[in-house]
């Protein structure tokens, strides 16, 4: 609840209710599932994230839903769940697309504020705006562009996004293989994380039996 009231009052980010507390088929509340303990554990937080991203310091907050308060894209896009983070002096962003039993969306979208930020970042792109904007990329595109709109406007100093499936979505995998090929550095900037991958990270972590 508290999450909620927090995306109320920073309108932004939106949070289905209805879908939240009674459609355990849809990714949002998977991604409470899998990642609230990480918003009440800053450390455990950090620890986890640090077994895929090594040079993260710190973990300053847990946001579900995150999107920019500037709206740079001006539309409804938003990371499903999104981690502050430090690395040494340098502020950051690491932000997650989850996915369930959902597909990506197969509509597209196409906005100019889409192609002002693609043009602005575009030594971070190795393919050309048609591909990005088309039904099979248009989602983890939008979220990219959150990622490059926070850093042109000096609110982060890196953004590291990623997609955060079942090992066996070989769909969402193959296409999120593809979308970090499109990218530069995108092996470095761009990942995919399986349920696999996180609960056996989680397991080798000294945490309590509870947990």
């Amino acid at each position: 609840m508290d999450t909620i009231k927090e995306r109320r009052v920073a309108k932004s980010g939106i949070i289905e209710e209805e879908r939240l507390f009674n459609n355990l088929l849809s990714s949002q509340p998977l991604c409470f599932n899998f990642f609230g303990e990480l918003k009440n554990d800053s450390v455990l937080a950090l620890r986890m994230l640090q077994r895929f991203y090594p040079e993260l310091t710190e973990v300053r907050n847990v946001i579900f839903e995150f999107a920019p308060k500037g709206k740079y894209t001006n539309d409804n896009s938003a990371f499903d769940v999104a981690f502050e983070v430090m690395a040494g002096d340098k502020k950051g962003l690491v932000g997650i697309e989850c996915k369930y039993t959902d597909a990506f969306s197969l509509k597209e979208y196409d906005r100019e504020e889409y192609r002002g930020i693609y043009n602005e970042s575009k030594n971070a792109f190795l393919a050309p705006y048609k591909d990005f904007v088309a039904s099979r990329f248009n989602q983890l595109f939008r979220n990219q562009l959150i990622g490059e709109a926070l850093i042109q406007n000096k609110e982060c100093d890196f953004v590291l996004t990623g997609l955060f499936c079942h090992q066996n979505d070989d769909i969402a995998r193959n296409t999120a293989a593809e979308f970090q090929n499109m990218l530069r550095d995108g092996k470095s900037k761009f990942r995919v994380i399986t349920y696999q991958d996180y609960l056996e990270t989680i397991q080798q972590l000294d945490i309590s039996w509870e947990l």
